[in-house]
């Protein structure tokens, strides 16, 4: 008499050993799987052609040291180009501060244009008439050397920028030739205050302290002004630029990504799929059906350009404003520490996420509730970084590998496969991570809580309650194995009637089918019936 119960599988289903903790690794895998699928197709396509146009937004774009100089990176003899070097490291040379005659900037023709004026001259320390003639000079406020010895100044401004500068009206007091040779490149406070055979040049020379140190208040506020315009002018070069590349890079990705989601969408469908269908022919149909949906979701795109273009034009802005933003950041970030040009990419894409995740958060196009946005934010801002994070990764193996010479010619595929798993096993764990938050602080709670126990409960207490605990172990212990050997028993059996040659065909099939279940056989690898038998051997 054959034992119908063990025929029954709702024993081994309710007995299910082999799926224990299966459920959660098939999660993550299955997004990994589909991050390092769309990881590929971007790698090959969106990155590989950002890297190769110069001014899109590929790693080779960025610099050590970022795209605006600081003082910082300039005393460790980081520049942004060799003009900015050659411009902090120039020499002292006063020549260079007397002006350019083809600006009409010399002190000798200012003078010559101011002795042609028919009104009275002053000396701008003393407020006595001068005479017009080579007795009376022209002397900078703020001295030529001061004006070199600013670093900002030269790292900033041109030599020509620094000249017209020093010699500019704003920074230019005619007085007499002896006050000039006396006060040489000395700050007027210094200078006024400064003795001679016991007499301050203020005594001695008749100066009128306000006067003279108001026209040195106005000259240094004249030059600060001019030394902060050019950094200013720098950074916003810098900052449009930069702005204009990140325009570009999101036009690219938007107008790439807009066609290879359909690509990426349907190959993870095709994937999916694979292991349901049955020999070559049923696998080269499922192409050519693929091939054909991505074909007619491509033409379906087309004809909604408008929205493409809604989307190009949306992603340009927040490109152009990500890099504004990105250089400033990198720019002050530099003033205290140089930065890598990884660095940099990790820091502007961030930023261009960020933005985009501002963006979803103010708007929430989809009416997502609270807790759904503030998942998808993570997971755009997290991708984004974890897309650098495995392009860096990349460059590094390549560089690595190209130092072992029989692997050198193989630098390239290694170094983008490794990026590739990088990104995708990065971006998987980000996924996974935020689409179980609640579990995994559940878990961290539990540690806490245990850990929390061991600090507030005596040790007599704990001792007593690990006797109770054992006491309890040893009867789940028999209970386990009282268990395990009804299941083996119960499998046993089974595996008796599905190698009964004596029973029935459907019994003997029903029974083998039951006991691959039991033994944790997949659905999808079971034989159910004489037809899948015959297409398994005969295929």
């Amino acid at each position: 008499m054959v034992d119908d119960l063990i025929l029954k599988d709702s024993y081994f289903q309710d007995h299910d050993d082999y799926g224990i903790n299966k459920d959660n690794m098939q999660s993550f895998w299955q997004i990994t799987g589909q991050e390092i699928l769309t990881t590929t197709v971007q790698r090959f396509g969106i990155e590989n052609l950002l890297n190769r146009v110069k001014g899109a937004g590929g790693l080779d774009d960025y610099q050590l040291g970022g795209s605006v100089s600081t003082k910082h990176n300039a005393h460790n003899g980081i520049f942004v180009d060799a003009e900015h070097k050659a411009s902090f490291e120039e020499p002292y040379d006063r020549k260079n501060y007397e002006g350019i005659a083809a600006n009409n900037n010399t002190l000798h023709q200012q003078r010559k244009a101011r002795f042609k004026d028919p009104s009275p001259l002053y000396d701008e320390y003393t407020g006595k008439r001068l005479s017009k003639d080579g007795s009376t000079n022209l002397d900078h406020i703020v001295s030529a050397k001061r004006i070199h010895e600013n670093e900002t100044a030269r790292l900033f401004m041109s030599r020509e920028q620094r000249n017209n500068m020093a010699v500019s009206k704003e920074n230019m007091a005619f007085t007499s030739e002896r006050i000039n040779k006396s006060k040489g490149e000395l700050p007027v406070k210094e200078w006024l205050n400064k003795e001679h055979n016991g007499v301050t040049n203020s005594e001695r020379f008749g100066i009128d302290k306000d006067k003279a140190l108001s026209a040195e208040k106005k000259a240094e506020k004249f030059i600060n002004r001019s030394v902060n315009k050019a950094v200013l002018n720098e950074v916003k070069e810098a900052s449009f630029t930069n702005g204009k590349m990140q325009a570009k890079r999101q036009t690219i990705g938007i107008v790439f990504y807009y066609f290879s989601e359909i690509f990426i969408d349907e190959m993870a469908r095709f994937a999916t799929a694979w292991k349901k269908y049955h020999g070559i022919s049923e696998r080269i149909a499922a192409v050519k059906d693929m091939g054909s949906r991505i074909k007619e979701r491509v033409i379906e795109r087309i004809k909604n350009i408008k929205e493409l273009i809604g989307k190009v034009v949306q992603g340009a802005i927040e490109g152009f404003f990500s890099g504004i933003i990105g250089t400033i950041v990198t720019t002050l970030i530099n003033m205290v520490t140089t930065t890598v040009k990884s660095v940099g990419k990790i820091l502007q894409d961030s930023i261009t996420a960020l933005i985009s995740a501002v963006k979803l958060w103010v708007t929430n196009p989809e009416h997502l509730e609270k807790g759904e946005l503030v998942k998808k934010i993570t997971k755009m801002v997290g991708g984004a970084i974890s897309g650098t994070l495995g392009l860096i990764f990349e460059q590094k193996v390549k560089s690595v590998v190209l130092t072992i010479p029989a692997l050198a010619s193989f630098a390239e595929p290694i170094g983008i496969i490794s990026g590739i798993l990088v990104t995708g096993c990065l971006t998987g764990l980000i996924f996974y991570v935020v689409d179980n938050f609640s579990k995994i602080i559940d878990s961290f709670k539990t540690v806490f809580s245990d850990i929390t126990y061991g600090l507030t409960v005596s040790a007599k207490e704990i001792k007593e309650r690990y006797q109770t605990a054992l006491k309890k172990i040893d009867e789940a212990y028999v209970s386990v194995l009282t268990e395990i050997e009804e299941y083996y028993e119960k499998l046993g059996k089974l595996a008796d009637l599905a190698h009964d040659m004596g029973l029935p065909a459907n019994v003997q099939v029903t029974a083998s089918i039951n006991y691959a279940r039991a033994s944790g056989v997949s659905e999808n690898k079971i034989l159910h019936n004489i037809s899948e038998a015959d297409d398994y051997f005969l295929n």
